[in-house]
């Protein structure tokens, strides 16, 4: 059974093993990067770019699920995504949902 670690708010139920809080640190931690890295008129494909370096240079590339964020409205996971294809900069009033999601099988 796959154990989820989401970045903005990780929980356990029960006693974490090492490794599992290790995920979960890194993944909180990784989600606060992106949030620095977030600028207006900064292409998002950086940011995707800078986050998936930061996750495989940590050695949790196995963990990727998707990219870092994506928007938020009428639906909980919609346009615009921040991935290394995004061809878009990031403008003011964009919103985004924080979506730090790794997960060790």
């Amino acid at each position: 059974m796959p154990q989820y670690v989401f970045g903005g708010r990780p929980i356990s139920l029960g006693p974490m093993t090492a490794d599992v809080r290790r995920l979960a640190e890194f993944a909180r931690d990784a989600a606060r990067r992106t949030v620095e890295w977030m600028r207006t008129r900064r292409p998002a494909k950086t940011v995707a770019t800078r986050y998936y370096d930061l996750v495989r240079g940590a050695g949790f590339g196995d963990c990727l699920v998707y990219g870092p964020r994506h928007g938020l409205g009428v639906m909980e996971v919609e346009r615009p995504w921040v991935e290394t294809t995004s061809e878009y900069e990031l403008a003011p009033n964009m919103t985004f949902q924080i979506d730090t999601f790794l997960a060790r099988a």
